[in-house]
């Protein structure tokens, strides 16, 4: 069941990233982490989000 479940989270996660990619705006970033061997860590993102000049 457990597979099944992640199985199911990843099509999702891949989708949402897709539909993401295609429509974010400008100085918006989402993307995945990666794992030390290269991969894409679908469960674990970096988003920033744009603000006044000198914010963090």
């Amino acid at each position: 069941m457990e597979s099944s479940s992640n199985e199911i989270m990843m099509v999702r996660l891949n989708q949402e990233r897709k539909k993401w990619r295609k429509s974010s705006m400008a100085g918006f970033i989402a993307k995945p982490s990666l794992n030390s061997d290269g991969t894409m860590n679908m469960k674990k993102w970096r988003c920033e989000i744009p603000g006044p000049k000198g914010t963090v």
